[in-house]
């Protein structure tokens, strides 16, 4: 049924609720600490419309990192049926931003 998103291109789909879920202010260097890429009900196509949500699973921190574990969703825009699901940590160096230095 038409031209389906490469595993990097869904990834970065379900990455878009980064930046709601965990403003920052300032430049930083992140880093992926761990990817799982589900698809529910995929694959994902890139001539469909989406959308996206998400939620903070766990947060924490090293000595040299901030860390963020996180769960997205894409859903079908029209029917809300969910197609692929994303659990993601982030890792944010800390020498990087301007808070930690």
């Amino acid at each position: 049924g038409g031209l389906v998103a490469a595993p990097a291109v869904a990834i970065d789909a379900l990455r878009a609720v980064e930046k709601p879920l965990f403003p920052t202010d300032g430049d930083y260097v992140g880093m992926f600490g761990a990817i799982e890429l589900e698809f529910i009900d995929g694959p994902i196509f890139l001539d469909r419309d989406y959308r996206v949500d998400g939620r903070v699973l766990a947060l924490g921190e090293s000595p040299k990192t901030e860390v963020t574990w996180y769960e997205s969703t894409l859903r079908e825009a029209q029917q809300d049926r969910p197609v692929a699901r994303l659990v993601m940590m982030s890792r944010l160096l800390k020498a990087s931003s301007a808070l930690w230095t």
